[in-house]
């Protein structure tokens, strides 16, 4: 492998990066976007992205890079000049912008819909979560964080690389699920709305409303019904992201199985139950944490949460585990 040193900022490759870093519409002109980090590098290598270019900082280790790939050393300093995060990782990537083409027909049947989701943490978060559980396309309409942007990028763990999601118009949305026979659901409340363990999500397209404004009216005139995730009267509402985690069945079994491990660690500690691999770094931070407002450990209510959670786990989210978190 052939590396380059550069050292200086002015470097035309260093000004291109911080661009990237930085503009939407130049990431669109030059048909490339920015990512950080070895191991976001090595997951753009694993699914056969097009990676372009790789700079890294002294003394970092990389993976093997293709020899199409232009590899650039340069120094700690100069990376913390170029990256746009707050802690570099020692390495950034340039990939080219996929070419995706909106499909005539969607042959799937679980999609995820983000209205004016603005945050790119929550972007990625949300593509990362479909990802995991096999969702099968996502799609972003009405100023959505760009897909592309470093820090979505970066929040999608490699999904970017291998899930499809498509920046369309809410008319090209809705012309889309009404040929492919994919009815729009919505996460809004309204007189229409019902628990989301009631649904029959068997085939269907849920949008998710943006930090602020939740769902645009828009949206709302075009969805079939709306769901909620019933929860603590106490609790105004989920973040952007975790209300698309919630969309998934699958994923409320896991919630509770944390919690469980969580109350058995508890009981392990007071030498009730003997100790249980797996989820004990997540255990010993519950076990570490305090009620807002209480004096006594955050595992009491770890624990009851769990029984319920795990009791509840096969039939969605219940009221039961929610009246304690």
């Amino acid at each position: 492998m052939n590396v380059e040193t550069i050292t200086s900022r002015q470097n035309p490759l260093m000004t291109h990066l911080r661009k990237l870093a930085s503009s939407r519409s130049y990431r669109k002109k030059s048909g490339e976007y920015l990512c950080d980090g070895t191991k976001l590098l090595d997951e753009a290598l694993k699914w056969g992205a097009p990676v372009q270019t790789a700079v890294f900082s002294d003394g970092v280790d990389i993976p093997a890079l293709p020899d199409t790939v232009r590899a650039v050393c340069v120094s700690e300093d100069l990376m913390r000049s170029v990256s746009p995060m707050e802690t570099p990782q020692g390495a950034l990537f340039t990939v080219a912008l996929p070419e995706t083409k909106l499909p005539e027909t969607l042959a799937g049947k679980h999609y995820l819909v983000l209205d004016g989701v603005q945050d790119p943490g929550n972007v990625g978060t949300v593509l990362r979560t479909a990802d995991a559980f096999e969702c099968d396309g996502v799609f972003l309409v009405n100023a959505c964080a760009d897909l592309f942007n470093p820090k979505t990028a970066r929040a999608t763990m490699g999904a970017i690389f291998r899930r499809e999601a498509y920046s369309v118009t809410p008319e090209e949305l809705f012309a889309l699920l009404s040929k492919s026979g994919v009815p729009l659901y919505g996460t809004a409340l309204r007189e229409d709305t019902v628990p989301l363990s009631d649904a029959n999500l068997s085939k269907a397209a849920v949008a998710i409303g943006s930090e602020g404004r939740g769902l645009s009216q828009q949206m709302l005139d075009e969805c079939a019904k709306t769901l909620k995730i019933p929860m603590s009267p106490r609790c105004e509402s989920l973040n952007a992201a975790l209300g698309g985690q919630g969309t998934d069945k699958p994923l409320k079994a896991s919630a509770a199985r944390l919690f469980r491990h969580a109350g058995e660690r508890l009981l392990c500690r007071r030498g009730r139950v003997p100790p249980r691999r797996g989820h004990r770094a997540a255990a010993d931070r519950a076990a570490r944490g305090k009620i807002v407002g209480k004096r006594r450990p955050y595992p009491r209510r770890v624990f009851a949460a769990g029984a319920a959670a795990s009791h509840d786990a096969g039939r969605g989210l219940s009221d039961a585990p929610a009246q304690y978190l």
